[in-house]
């Protein structure tokens, strides 16, 4: 968890948040990893925290070498990509990995398990 002094500058309060960069970063790093090469982003609707979320992508790619092209940036969300890739008869993880961020609420509803980055804070 991080201040996140640069998205609410203006606002006169404390404010506790994730670093969106790290987030898109850890989930990248750890896609490249497990031996992933081709890695797509699938973002949701253009705000803050997916913008920082698509930098820690960016940088961690560049970081190891690898590149995306911007058809490799695309908008469906995780649980959307898994039910793509079922029914399209890939494997996950075997064929295709997904990772997510923010521990989703109805991942345990989900007919195979969702890699996924933690965002609360430790106790």
């Amino acid at each position: 968890m991080s201040t996140n002094g640069t998205v609410f500058a203006r606002l006169r309060r404390s404010f506790v948040g994730t670093d969106d960069a790290v987030i898109g970063r850890l989930a990248t790093e750890h896609l490249i990893e497990q031996g992933c090469t081709r890695i797509a982003y699938l973002r949701g609707p253009e705000t803050a925290t997916g913008a920082g979320r698509l930098k820690g992508f960016r940088d961690a790619l560049a970081a190891n070498g690898l590149s995306a092209s911007e058809s490799s940036i695309i908008d469906p969300v995780a649980a959307g990509a898994l039910k793509a890739i079922l029914e399209a008869g890939l494997r996950i993880p075997q064929d295709v990995a997904v990772i997510g961020a923010g521990n989703v609420h109805y991942s345990d509803l989900l007919r195979v398990s969702l890699t996924t980055i933690d965002r609360t804070a430790p106790a």
